[in-house]
């Protein structure tokens, strides 16, 4: 009697998800996890809630894919999930302080004060790669480090880590950038999201190309190539073809440099999110200037 009655919840909420599915379509949703009740809540605009008990949601393969198919994202509900909605007084004044003056390092440190009192923790880490980016240009490999042990989930940590690996190379520390590299690449395998395995094989090559290892540069620029296409969003695409050519122009690929730049400005021409665009379109201009597409560039 037991079977029939889970499948028929099965059943009843595959018909609800394959409802909400129409609604929520290429639409990025939180659900909230009530720890207490064990019930998962998604808020539908325009539709009644949908609630699964946790069994289904962590037994029932089926709807654990159907879930995923429509962009659902189960979190449990903590401190670490919450947006900072403000800053708290000390922040404020030193950012007011630096902004007075804002010196290059004043600038850095009140982007890494504000990175490390975001609350998301995938916010904060996000933040930290770029907050290391920055040390680095600034020539502080030593606070980059910091910087990126300081970050907690795993696959963020390796672009990270590869742009360390590449400020090493670039002051001719050859030794440590191929450490940190190989470091990289016997973890890539354990990344699940396409986005970030493409982001860090990107990377890589960079890094690669950085310590003249031109042969093996190009053969992660190929694994960038063919796990571009796994990635859900266009704009996200777009960042990831920018950053590839970016790699083909440091192997001297300037025609698949300019192939991939192409492609990153079709990917954004299907992006509906300014924001979004926004961020890729910076991703591109950026690359344009490496490979020489900045001839008539002017100050807007």
């Amino acid at each position: 009697m037991i079977k029939p009655l889970y499948l028929i919840c099965i059943i009843c909420s595959l018909w609800l998800l394959t409802t909400a599915e129409k609604t929520i379509a290429n639409t990025k949703l939180l659900i909230p996890y009530n720890t207490q009740s064990k019930i998962i809540s998604i808020l539908i605009p325009g539709e009644r809630a949908l609630r699964f008990q946790e069994l289904l949601i962590e037994k029932d393969k089926t709807i654990k894919r159907h879930l995923q198919s429509v962009n659902l994202k189960l979190i449990t509900s903590s401190r670490e999930h919450t947006q900072n909605l403000w800053l708290d007084e000390e922040l404020l004044e030193t950012r007011k302080s630096c902004l007075r003056s804002p010196t290059s390092s004043c600038v850095i440190e009140q982007a890494h004060a504000e990175a490390k009192a975001t609350t998301d923790i995938w916010r904060r880490d996000f933040s930290l790669i770029f907050v290391t980016e920055a040390q680095v240009k600034f020539g502080d490999i030593t606070a980059a480090t910091e910087t990126t042990e300081a970050i907690k989930n795993a696959s963020l940590r390796l672009p990270a880590l590869l742009i360390i690996a590449k400020a090493h190379a670039v002051v001719g520390n050859f030794q440590e950038a191929d450490k940190i590299t190989n470091e990289v690449e016997n973890n890539i395998e354990k990344i699940r999201m396409p986005y970030i395995r493409t982001w860090v094989f990107a990377l890589s090559a960079s890094a690669l190309t950085a310590t003249k290892n031109f042969k093996h540069a190009r053969m992660n620029i190929l694994e960038a190539l063919q796990t571009v296409g796994q990635i859900k969003e266009s704009s996200t695409r777009a960042e990831m073809h920018a950053l590839i050519a970016s790699a083909q122009a440091g192997v001297s690929d300037l025609s698949g440099a300019s192939e991939n730049i192409n492609r990153a400005f079709t990917e954004v021409d299907k992006t509906e999110d300014p924001f979004l665009s926004a961020l890729a379109l910076t991703f591109i201009a950026s690359t344009q200037s490496e490979v020489g597409q900045n001839k008539n560039y002017k100050r807007t």
